[in-house]
């Protein structure tokens, strides 16, 4: 792991606060003096791993905690949290999430719809397959092409993470 993976100031706060997204969101809020409930509108990005690795149920249960604290009250279920995001003191208007290209297929892109995602940056690292398999990144750029595909066609934004300086790659690529 890089000190960017561990030890940045973004996974300080979430290891501090046990990963628990309302604790986190709490303590940005504090920070920056933010005063809740007067038409703030927040910008959510769930960084870091690949967000499609996880159990629909607990990113289920991860965004409704959100909603809940965006709408500072306790909803009694997912789709109760997000219909009151409509009309919260404090809401979401741009969610993204972080995962890898070969991990997304139309049951995912309906789920990141569902939860309210918007923009979905996707690892593609290097767009020369002899890079990405030399690196070992586990998918190649067909992979990057159909995540595109899918996503543009699902309606997000698309984000590109690339990675500079990979073993194999040279200035003419």
């Amino acid at each position: 792991f890089t000190k960017s993976t561990i030890a940045n100031e973004d996974t300080l706060l979430a290891r501090t606060n046990n990963w628990n997204p309302v604790k986190q969101l709490r303590e940005r809020v504090r920070r920056y003096g933010i005063e809740r409930g007067i038409g703030n509108k927040f910008g959510i990005s769930v960084k870091g791993d690949s967000f499609t690795n996880h159990d629909r149920r607990y990113l289920v249960n991860y965004f409704k905690s959100i909603y809940d604290y965006l709408n500072g009250t306790v909803s009694n279920s997912f789709e109760e949290a997000k219909e009151l995001q409509k009309h919260a003191p404090d809401r979401s208007v741009r969610t993204l999430v972080e995962t890898r290209p070969d991990q997304i297929d139309e049951e995912w892109c309906t789920f990141l719809l569902k939860l309210g995602v918007s923009i979905v940056e996707i690892g593609v690292q290097s767009l020369d397959d002899a890079v990405l398999a030399l690196n070992n990144r586990g998918h190649g750029v067909e992979a990057v092409i159909r995540a595109t595909s899918l996503l543009r066609r699902h309606g997000f934004q698309v984000g590109f993470q690339l990675m500079v300086g990979l073993v194999g790659s040279n200035i003419e690529l």
